[in-house]
């Protein structure tokens, strides 16, 4: 190929007073561009940038989309057959399972986990959503034929290296009307190995749920909350806004197996803030918090907390 005779770099804009998305390059190879060339190559590049932003638009309200749907199925907002109607959009069929990832940064790994499922040969539904104390990246998948072991397993290595380390678990296979049972089966799957100090599974699964299989299995409600009452009224009877701080500092305390540095450092406080903390929880339940089985007696009481909310 001859070299050009002469060439033309105009940026493709963005967004308004930023820099540009990309570069258009027009070269001639006979004669020199003419000014109605130049003026065809600006108009080009407008063109280029105008779909290009229609194209991020799209996958903007694509996920604001997804978060919202997410936050009313798990909030249990949403009948069968209105989450069924609800995920049509987003091509799952009769069943799906969900997949929970753990990791410093949830929402600029959104869209690496959008091509890492597709390279899976998988969509879905993704997005972040809140538990407890802290965030988590979620995927929910169609089922149908599918293993979402073999999944979270393949899209966890294609996150682990650009989002620092990540902890995954999945769930089994469940009727789409079943997300939100989907959900806290990999959310306490993802809890029971936390203990684990990065020595645990490559992906968590109902396998790991050990005594989190009582509390899923528990359909009545009432029992649930009967349970968590018990044992966390007295901190949530505390005046004010304390009682919240008081529950966010006993839940990073024991998802962080007792770690005082590590909890302190979650919650944003000083350890002997914390520390404060933990004797006041101590007293209103009079666990204690130094016994393995006192914890998990509160570790339990707070996740019955969390199906019933």
């Amino acid at each position: 190929m001859p070299a050009p005779r002469s060439a033309r770099s105009v940026p493709v804009p963005g967004r308004r007073g930023g820099s540009p998305v990309a570069w258009l390059t027009v070269a001639a190879s006979d004669e020199p561009l003419t000014e109605f060339e130049r003026l065809l190559t600006r108009h080009a590049a407008m063109a280029v940038g105008l779909e290009l932003m229609r194209e991020r638009v799209v996958r903007e309200t694509e996920r604001r989309l997804a978060g919202n749907v997410l936050a009313e199925a798990l909030g249990g907002r949403l009948e069968p057959e209105e989450l069924r109607t609800r995920l049509r959009p987003f091509v799952l069929g009769e069943r799906a399972a969900l997949i929970l990832y753990d990791l410093e940064d949830p929402g600029s790994a959104e869209a690496p986990l959008e091509t890492a499922l597709a390279a899976a040969g998988s969509g879905g539904l993704v997005a972040v959503t809140s538990s407890g104390s802290r965030d988590l990246l979620c995927a929910v998948i169609d089922a149908d034929g599918a293993d979402p072991v073999a999944i979270a397993r393949e899209t966890r290595a294609a996150l682990d290296g650009r989002a620092g380390p990540v902890r995954v678990a999945a769930s089994r296979p469940l009727p789409v009307g079943s997300l939100r049972r989907a959900f806290h089966e990999a959310r306490c799957a993802l809890e029971a190995t936390a203990v684990g100090n990065g020595n645990g599974k490559e992906v968590a699964t109902h396998e790991d749920l050990g005594a989190f299989t009582l509390l899923l299995a528990l359909q009545d409600d009432d029992a649930l909350r009967l349970y968590s009452d018990g044992i966390l009224e007295p901190i949530e009877r505390t005046e004010g806004d304390y009682s919240d701080e008081l529950l966010r500092s006993l839940e990073a305390f024991i998802e962080q197996n007792g770690n005082w540095e590590r909890a302190a450092r979650e919650l944003y406080c000083h350890r002997h803030t914390l520390r404060y903390r933990i004797r006041k929880v101590e007293e209103l339940t009079g666990r204690d918090l130094s016994r393995a089985t006192d914890r998990i007696e509160l570790w339990l009481a707070m996740r019955a907390r969390e199906l019933v909310r």
